[in-house]
């Protein structure tokens, strides 16, 4: 099973997914910024408890010990920190009006972005493959 554990939770992963604006439509009276804060509490709380109990708590608290000394380490902290959260808060917005296929097609899109920013911003050079499959798409 440990071959394929990579695939397993690839495809666990996808299906939580494609299941999560379900749920979230079965929410019709909780506002999407309530959503979005429900998520940030949980997800801090949830990574506390695995730290917790993988015993690595020490090693993050050391790692953002180092990361939080420079001055353009924390802006660039701050500044994924908000744009994860519009990205969710988007998200949820739009599941929340009824626009999920918008919303889906975004996230299908967003990657081909991530390959170009890369590409044109960082001058990461494509391989042959990476080329084949962004224009693939």
């Amino acid at each position: 099973m440990k071959k394929y554990s990579g695939l397993a939770f690839g495809l666990g992963a996808y299906i939580l997914w494609g299941i999560i604006p379900l749920y979230w439509k079965l929410l019709p009276d909780v506002p999407p910024l309530n959503l979005l804060f429900y998520r940030i509490f949980w997800s801090l709380i949830f990574m506390l408890l695995y730290l917790a109990v993988t015993k690595k708590f020490s090693q993050v608290k050391v790692k953002t010990q180092t990361i939080l000394e420079k001055k353009r380490q924390r802006v660039t902290i701050v500044l994924a920190a908000l744009f994860i959260s519009l990205n969710w808060g988007l998200f949820i917005y739009t599941v929340s009006i009824g626009e999920v296929q918008q919303a889906s097609l975004g996230y299908y899109i967003n990657p081909l972005f991530n390959v170009l920013a890369g590409a044109l911003y960082l001058k990461e050079p494509l391989s042959r493959a990476a080329k084949l499959a962004s224009l693939w798409h």
